[in-house]
């Protein structure tokens, strides 16, 4: 069972109306198996790669609820596709 996302912070966006938001990538996911806890990450997640304070080698991960399949949840946080996606 998922318990929580593994979501870190990389990089920043526009949207539309010139708002600026910030880009979120899930790397793995917190679970939960017979009492014990242990986290999954992505294998194509290239930590080397993401964003991270000047002069720190740290990467900080934030733990975020999974969200109800159909509601947005990534494919890389364990959920399936969408079917709805054009290509």
């Amino acid at each position: 069972m998922i318990k929580k996302n593994l979501v870190v912070a990389n990089g920043s966006y526009q949207t539309a109306n010139g708002e600026e938001k910030t880009r979120w990538v899930t790397i793995g996911a917190l679970h939960e198996h017979n009492g014990k806890d242990y986290i999954t990450l992505d294998a194509h997640i290239n930590l080397a790669g993401l964003e991270r304070k000047e002069g720190d080698t740290r990467i900080f991960a934030n733990l975020f609820d999974p969200k109800e399949r159909g509601a947005g949840a990534s494919a890389s946080a364990g959920q399936p596709f969408d079917d709805k996606i054009p290509f």
